[in-house]
């Protein structure tokens, strides 16, 4: 399918977009957060890539996720490379 994921900002505000680089037939991003256990869990599926609001960001934490492209004929990207930052 191609390159579908950028992945996500460097940095991350609580309660604001995420911002995604997304290229392709791309029509949903998955995003999960990995948990202290190092498994993964499913935090948002955005349809709407202006509206990529992931909810549960405490200020100060750190958080690493990754994100996985859906396209036509619900194919899926690779998952991206997980991306760890300090929400603000």
């Amino acid at each position: 399918m191609g390159k579908t994921t950028g992945g996500l900002a460097p940095s991350l505000r609580a309660g604001r977009p995420a911002a995604f680089n997304i290229t392709g037939n791309v029509w949903a991003v998955v995003v999960e957060r990995q948990n202290a256990d190092g498994t993964w869990t499913k935090v948002a599926v955005f349809t709407d890539l202006n509206n990529t609001v992931v909810t549960g960001l405490v200020s100060g934490s750190m958080n690493t996720f990754r994100v996985c492209a859906m396209a036509a004929a619900n194919q899926t990207s690779e998952w991206s490379a997980s991306m760890s930052a300090i929400c603000t």
